[in-house]
């Protein structure tokens, strides 16, 4: 069963609550908020319905409980995503690009007064 919070903590928690009362053997959750979504979680942890989070991971120091978590770690993907550009920017904006190294990951701007066609 899929329920839409649309986008609205309260909605998404009363849907949550419904899942509980209903007896759904497990939930997975997208939380429109970590912290609004920590009180549903713990009554799910209460009534030992087990819960796993996509895309916003709820610390252990929230005194909740969720079995696992789906989700990506941002970092690596933006470094990834540079290095697969900045070629691409380098090769299309060759008279007016500047290249920086920071931190170890290379940092490419390009000035332009038209907009790049790619």
């Amino acid at each position: 069963m899929v329920f839409d919070g649309q986008n609205n903590q309260q909605k998404q928690n009363q849907d949550i609550e419904d899942m509980i009362t209903q007896k759904y053997n497990g939930i997975v959750l997208i939380p429109i908020t970590v912290e609004g979504a920590i009180p549903v979680i713990q009554y799910a942890n209460r009534e030992n319905v087990p819960v796993i989070t996509v895309d916003r991971e709820v610390v252990p120091d929230t005194g909740v409980k969720v079995v696992g978590f789906v989700g990506a770690s941002h970092r690596p993907m933006g470094v990834q995503t540079a290095n697969c550009l900045l070629p691409l920017l380098e090769e299309t904006f060759t008279q007016s690009a500047a290249t920086w190294n920071l931190h170890g990951c290379r940092v490419s701007m390009w000035y332009s007064t038209k907009p790049p066609h790619l």
